[in-house]
């Protein structure tokens, strides 16, 4: 699974909330509120395997930027962040999986 979001705002904005109105499952590792900018870029990635049976491994990365442009002032934010995990599926009928992450 891959996603790639890129967002831009007139005023104040939250990395998160403008590309989809809550944190992505995929931000995994970042603290919500703390990258905001008037404009945000973000790529994600998350890699699965199964390897016994009901039972597979996670490995998950992305980056992000966030930009303010104001009169005088420009600041950007750069942020990166990656995890793995492991998953039990559930229930093959449905593909619902459960597992932990570590970020």
């Amino acid at each position: 699974m891959a996603s790639l979001r890129q967002c831009g705002a007139p005023a104040f904005a939250v990395l998160w909330a403008l590309a989809g109105g809550a944190p992505p499952a995929t931000a995994e590792g970042l603290p919500a509120m703390r990258y905001q900018g008037d404009e945000m870029a973000a790529a994600e990635v998350e890699a699965r395997w199964q390897f016994h049976g009901r039972w597979s491994v996670v490995a998950f990365g992305g980056a992000g930027t966030t930009r303010t442009t104001r009169d005088a002032y420009s600041a950007s934010q750069n942020v990166g962040s990656g995890g793995v995990g492991f998953r039990y599926e559930l229930a093959r009928k449905f593909g619902l999986h459960a597992g932990i992450d570590v970020a």
